[in-house]
C-alpha cells in the first residue's frame, strides 16, 4: 500500500525557512487529469503535428520515429527517420560518452527506457508535436498516443502526451533551463507549452505526492536532482515546474485544460 506524502521540499536555508506551520506540509496537488486533445484546426497543430510511426527508441526521452505524411513546415517528408527528443524532460543516463552512470543513476536510467519501449512501442502510430532542432540536429517535441488504439487514424484518437505520462510515473524530472521564454510561449493557445507545461508541473506535484518512481525512494526533486542525476548534473531546471519560484508554470491560468 502507498502512503501520501506530508514533506518539506529540502530548498536552499535562506529560502526554507517558513514562518508558519501551512507551510511545512506539502499539501495535495491537484488532480492530475491526463487527457490532452490536440485542436486538429488550430493553425500551430496543423504547422507542427505531424503523424508517425515508432520504429526504435534510445532511451527515456529520446524516439526514433518514421514520417507517416509530409510537413513542408518542417521540412519532413513520409518515410523520412527521425530521431526525436523529448521536450520539457530529461531522463537519467546509463552512460555519457564511454562513462557509465552510478548504479542508482543506471538504475532509474534503465526504468525510464522502459516506460519509453513500452508506452512507445514499436509500429504504434503516434503524432508529434515538433517545435525546433537542437544543436545535434534532433527535432525537438513531444509525442503524442493512444493508451487503447495503437493505430489511430487521426490526430483527435490521441489524448496522452509522453512527457506528461513519464513526468506523472515518477520517471523524470521536467526540465527547462530557460523558462522565461517558454513561459511566454505558454501564453500562446496552441503551442507546445500551452498544452503541456503546466500539465508537466501537476504530473511531478502528483508523482511526489503519491511517493510514485523515484520518489518511493526520495522525498523531494531536490533530492531526486541531487542523488539520482549524478554523470550529467540536472540542477534547479525543475523548479519552474513547482511553486517554490516566482516564474513557474502555475501563474498562467489561460492555457490548456483537460475536459
Amino acid at each position: 500500500m502507498k502512503f501520501k506524502k506530508i514533506l518539506s521540499w529540502s530548498v536552499p536555508m535562506s529560502v526554507a525557512i517558513m514562518s508558519s506551520l501551512s507551510a511545512i506540509s506539502c499539501e495535495k496537488p491537484e488532480e492530475f487529469n491526463p487527457k490532452v486533445v490536440l485542436d486538429k484546426n488550430h493553425v500551430l497543430v496543423q504547422k507542427n503535428v505531424s503523424k508517425f510511426k515508432v520504429v526504435g527508441g534510445a532511451d527515456g526521452d529520446t524516439v526514433y520515429l518514421e514520417a507517416l505524411e509530409d510537413n513542408n513546415e518542417r521540412g519532413i517528408r513520409t518515410g523520412d527517420k527521425n530521431k526525436i527528443r523529448l521536450s520539457g524532460i530529461d531522463t537519467p543516463e546509463k552512460y555519457v560518452g564511454l562513462t557509465r552512470a552510478s548504479d542508482k543513476e543506471y538504475k532509474y536510467a534503465l526504468m525510464s527506457s522502459e516506460f519509453a519501449s513500452k508506452t512507445l512501442k514499436n509500429n504504434k502510430i503516434v503524432y508529434a508535436y515538433i517545435t525546433e532542432k537542437d544543436s545535434f540536429g534532433r527535432w525537438v517535441g513531444d509525442v503524442f498516443y493512444s493508451e487503447t488504439n495503437d493505430k489511430p487514424e487521426k490526430i483527435e484518437d490521441v489524448d496522452r502526451s509522453y512527457s506528461v505520462q513519464i513526468t506523472r510515473a515518477g520517471l523524470t524530472l521536467p526540465y527547462d533551463i530557460n523558462p522565461i521564454p517558454n513561459m511566454d510561449l505558454q501564453k500562446i493557445e496552441g503551442t507546445l507549452q500551452w498544452y503541456v507545461w503546466r500539465l508537466l508541473g501537476v504530473a511531478l506535484l502528483n508523482a511526489n505526492y503519491y511517493n510514485d518512481g523515484f520518489f518511493a525512494e526520495y522525498s523531494t526533486p531536490y533530492d531526486v536532482s541531487k542523488n539520482v542525476y549524478e554523470i550529467k548534473k540536472f540542477g534547479t531546471a525543475f523548479e519552474s515546474f513547482t511553486k517554490k519560484v516566482d516564474i513557474n508554470v502555475f501563474n498562467n491560468p489561460n492555457v490548456y485544460k483537460a475536459k
